[in-house]
């Protein structure tokens, strides 16, 4: 449940902050909120992070509706995950859904926060960015034996008998 609360919560608060600089800001201004540190400037990318790949705009279609799949095709194997795993997983997938809606809808991603010093992000790549750091946070501090495994044959049941570490030396 945790995946589908993260993932709504964050792909509306992607879509609506990105529909408001559409709305109230024209393209490639900027309006400082901490003049020279931080300003919200309107700006588009039809590339990946940094602006990378910026002349291969299908591949990153392609790998967001792959990255969909992906969270649909292993729904129920979340959903049995640590609460942090969901976390992540929601964050991640809403990041992905929110910058291929814009993808999809305009040919490009609208990025609008701007520390000068970096490139201009958005709320998904928050998201995306957060939920990675989450999952490989976790997966070092964490015991991995608290991730539920895949079942390979959950219908199959294992019929054989227990045996104590004693007797299977013997045998």
């Amino acid at each position: 449940m945790i995946v589908i609360i993260t993932l709504i919560i964050s792909l509306i608060l992607d879509q609506i902050t990105k529909n408001y600089i559409i709305s109230h800001f024209k393209l490639h201004q900027s309006v400082p909120v901490i003049n020279g540190i931080f300003h919200i400037s309107y700006v588009t990318n039809k590339g990946g992070a940094f602006g990378i790949m910026s002349g291969f705009p299908y591949f990153f279609v392609i790998l967001a509706i792959l990255m969909t799949l992906s969270g649909i095709v292993f729904f129920k194997y979340l959903m049995k995950q640590p609460p942090w795993v969901q976390l992540a997983a929601g964050m991640v997938l809403a990041g992905t859904l929110g910058n291929l809606t814009d993808r999809l809808r305009f040919g490009y991603v609208i990025d609008f926060i701007d520390f000068r010093v970096w490139p201009t992000f958005n709320v998904a790549d928050i998201c995306i960015t957060a939920g990675v750091f989450i999952l490989i946070f976790f997966i070092l501090k964490q015991d991995m034996n608290s991730i539920t495994p895949i079942e390979e044959h959950p219908q199959e049941e294992q019929h054989e008998e227990e045996t104590t570490p004693a007797e299977r030396s013997t045998i």
